[in-house]
Order: structure tokens, then C-alpha cells, then sequence
């Protein structure tokens, strides 16, 4: 799957980071892969300005919700890093 492989190049990172970040995107894949998703929401009127959701199969019942905000010092990361934490 390479819905993710489009992210822009981001200033060199060191090498454990590169790693982490090769980990996570590869899992975060997989994620989307695994439950269903919409990509790329809009919350605001900048292109950074978008979120990704992901649900659970088809549940009547409440489910718990799962939000989360990559650090990153504003400078480093990709959403796209942090899907993995949705997963199954």
C-alpha cells in the first residue's frame, strides 16, 4: 500500500528517527488498510490544515475515540506517522 509515500522531503533526520518514522509509516499502512478512513479532512482554510479519520467496523454502540497530535516541534512528522495509534 502507498497512500502515504507522496509526503513531502523533510530536513535530514538522525538516523534512529529515520528509522522510527520508516517503522511507523509502514504501520500506519497497514492501519489504513485495516479500517475504513477519510483522508485529508479539512479543519481550516491552510493545505496543513487537514485531519485523518478512522472507524471501526459497523457498530451501533459507542466506541472509544482515539486523537492524536504528533509533536515534532512544529518542523518534523507527518499525520501520516501517527495512524498506527487507530489500528486495531
Amino acid at each position: 500500500m502507498s497512500i502515504f509515500r507522496t509526503l513531502p522531503t523533510q530536513s535530514a533526520l538522525l538516523p534512529v528517527s529515520t528509522t522510527y518514522a520508516a517503522v511507523a509509516l509502514a504501520l500506519s499502512e497497514g492501519t489504513a488498510a485495516a479500517l475504513k478512513h477519510l483522508l485529508n479532512v479539512p479543519y481550516g482554510p491552510l493545505d496543513d490544515h487537514r485531519l485523518d479519520l478512522y472507524f471501526p467496523e459497523e457498530s451501533h454502540k459507542p466506541c472509544p475515540v482515539y486523537i492524536g497530535i504528533h509533536g515534532g516541534n512544529w518542523s518534523h512528522g507527518f499525520k501520516e506517522w501517527f495512524a498506527f495509534g487507530a489500528g486495531p
